[in-house]
């Protein structure tokens, strides 16, 4: 019986983990389907320096957006972008 007992602690205890990282899982190809989209300067006439990840250069690109529409494959620097689409 004490074996039983061990076990349960042990998924106990292994669960969150788990949990965790399915989360992490999905937090990621949400940031690859963000990443994969069209650098879009937006339908604007505004002067706003961004990047954007470039999926067939594997790279982020600086981009001028116009203030308004696009979608969430933009970002304030560089470096943002670079963090955001590390897994693709």
């Amino acid at each position: 019986m004490s074996w039983l007992r061990q076990l349960l602690r042990l998924l106990l205890l292994l669960i969150p983990v788990l949990l965790l990282q399915l989360g992490d899982v999905d937090g990621a190809s949400k940031r690859v389907k963000l990443c994969l989209q069209p650098m879009v300067s937006g339908r604007c006439f505004g002067y706003v320096e961004s990047y954007a990840y470039n999926p067939l250069e594997r790279r982020c690109e600086a981009f001028i957006y116009g203030g308004c529409g696009g979608n969430e494959n933009r970002f304030d620097s560089k470096a943002a972008c670079e963090y955001a689409c590390r897994d693709v």
